[in-house]
């Protein structure tokens, strides 16, 4: 992932971020401040994981005088195995799929997105529209 430094507790940072991770299916362990000097608290130091294993693991912090970060770890249950594999969802990206996907936007009536006149609104509903029609003809599949 890498060294990001947005911090999840500021809406700010946090909006355009989760929106870009958790349409990946990536979600965020840590909930609390990561970061602590005597004006601020913030939450930078994060670990991700793929939706489908989140029960899996655990997150915590680790409170030290070594930084002003705090240690996040993560704990597996390595008792916790992945679904058989005819449990694995996968999209359907086939070559027919796509098309359909594409020649379908074309006739998809995006005025209201442009009436918007907060950009972040306007996003919101753009991926409303957009994934809306992206499940219908890309659906997700049992392999």
């Amino acid at each position: 992932m890498g060294d990001l430094n947005i911090d999840l507790l500021n809406p700010d940072d946090r909006v355009d971020f989760l929106n870009t991770m958790l349409p990946s299916y990536m979600y965020p362990l840590v909930t609390i401040p990561t970061r602590i000097v005597h004006y601020s608290a913030t939450l930078i130091d994060n670990i991700f994981v793929v939706g489908q294993l989140l029960n899996g693991f655990m997150a915590d912090v680790l409170v030290t005088d070594e930084s002003d970060h705090l240690i996040s770890m993560s704990k597996i249950d390595s008792l916790k195995r992945r679904p058989p594999k005819d449990e694995i969802e996968h999209r359907d990206l086939s070559e027919n799929s796509l098309k359909n996907l594409a020649v379908n936007l074309e006739h998809i009536d995006f005025s209201e997105v442009f009436k918007r006149k907060c950009a972040e609104k306007a996003y919101n509903l753009f991926m409303d529209i957009f994934l809306a029609d992206f499940d219908k003809r890309c659906p997700l599949k049992k392999s």
